[in-house]
Parts: C-alpha cells; sequence; structure tokens
C-alpha cells in the first residue's frame, strides 16, 4: 500500500485459518474464510459467516468487527442453499472420518442448513420450501454418542436435539456405501 511516495506495508502475510485461528474461533472456524491476513501488530483479519443469511457476513480483525451486508441493503438477505460444489466439498472433508462426520452433520444443524443434511443423508430431498422452515426452527444438536452398530459399516448414534420448547433425544443411523457414511432419512 503507498501513501504519499512511501511504501507501507500494514500486513504481513497471508496464512491458512487453520494455523492461526482454531483456538480464538473453536468450531466456529469453518464458517471462516479459508486465508487470514496477518498484520505487522499481531492481529489477524478475516471473513465470518454465522449462518446462511448474509446479513450475518462480517470482517474481523483484533476486537473490531465490520457488517458487510445490513438487512435494508439486501434484495435477499437469506441465502437458501449454496452451489453444489460447497456441499460436495463438505462431503469429502467429512468422510476422512466418522468423527468428522458427525461434526459435518452437527455444524449442518448449527447453521440450519437443511441443503448440507440432505447432502449427508440417504431418502431425504432438498427444496427451498423444507429449508426456509429448517431455518425457522432453530434446531441444534447439542451432544452426539456413537452406539455399537450391527456392523462396520452400520451405527447408531444417540442425539441431544435442541428444539424451541425443550430438548429431545434422537437417533441417527448411518450407512457406510463406497466408504462413505450416510445418515439414512432424518433422525428418529
Amino acid at each position: 500500500m503507498e501513501s504519499e511516495g512511501e511504501e507501507k506495508n500494514i500486513f504481513s502475510d497471508i496464512v491458512s485459518k487453520w494455523d492461526v485461528l482454531r483456538d480464538a474461533l473453536g468450531s466456529r472456524i469453518r464458517l471462516c474464510s479459508d486465508d487470514v491476513v496477518k498484520f505487522t501488530d499481531g492481529t489477524y483479519g478475516y471473513l465470518l459467516i454465522e449462518d446462511a443469511r448474509i446479513t450475518t457476513l462480517t470482517y474481523q480483525s483484533g476486537d473490531h468487527v465490520w457488517r458487510i451486508f445490513t438487512e435494508e441493503a439486501c434484495s435477499e438477505p437469506m441465502l437458501l442453499k449454496q452451489d453444489d460444489s460447497y456441499y460436495e466439498a463438505y462431503r469429502i472433508c467429512a468422510q476422512e472420518s466418522l468423527d468428522d462426520f458427525l461434526y459435518t452433520y452437527g455444524m449442518f444443524y448449527g447453521v440450519g442448513d437443511y441443503a448440507g443434511i440432505c447432502v449427508l443423508s440417504k431418502g431425504i430431498e432438498y427444496s427451498d420450501e423444507q429449508q426456509i422452515e429448517w431455518e425457522k426452527q432453530n434446531i441444534r444438536i447439542t451432544q452426539m454418542e456413537v452406539e455399537e452398530g450391527k456392523s462396520e459399516d452400520e451405527k447408531k448414534v444417540k442425539c441431544v436435539f435442541r428444539f424451541a420448547d425443550g430438548e429431545k433425544v434422537l437417533y441417527l443411523h448411518l450407512v457406510r456405501e463406497n466408504n462413505n457414511w450416510y445418515v439414512n432419512g432424518l433422525p428418529q
């Protein structure tokens, strides 16, 4: 960056979020831009989106947070569904281990992303109407515990779901096909 004929470097590098923000963001790190700016004062700048609404997109650096879009400025503040490559990337990463799969599945619940749940499931289809309803319900998974399955390719997962009217225990039935995990239908 140049100012009055002098070159001023206000940042020192572009780095991976995984190298510098894991402790600061915890599970929210997956909602952060892949690359972050390392400033010379030791702070980092990055984009973070809390959920599927464009109005939750912020740029953060140190203690400062800048909201990128306001409700008033957006003709369509809610992004119903990402493109297919977005979900395919998450599906591929989720297959690295059973823990990664469950983390990704829980994260999609955490941000109200029905399309993400559909990608990781067998027997359910995506629709915009269902995505809108899903977001309104504000359902979250607060606990997951893998129980013994019938085989190495089938698992039962006990989950505690938080609904608006309280918590409920439901089960995920996982199957592994061609080395890929999927949830068989919706939780029951």
